[in-house]
């Protein structure tokens, strides 16, 4: 493989605005997981409906 075409292939997948979207999202679901444990609606629904609507719905095209 070309090193050229490398450095370029690494520096799109690690860009900086990449870098903090894969980052922050997962701690906003973190964050949202926590704070439905600590409102107390821990139940197994409110975690799929979590689930449905931001992680597959917000964090699967923004890593992809």
């Amino acid at each position: 493989m070309n090193s050229t075409i490398a450095g370029i292939s690494y520096r799109a997948v690690i860009g900086r605005r990449r870098i903090w979207l894969l980052v922050l999202l997962p701690a906003a679901l973190l964050g949202l997981a926590v704070l439905l444990r600590l409102v107390g609606s821990a139940d197994e629904r409110s975690a799929v409906v979590l689930m449905q609507t931001f992680a597959i719905g917000t964090m699967l095209p923004s890593s992809g």
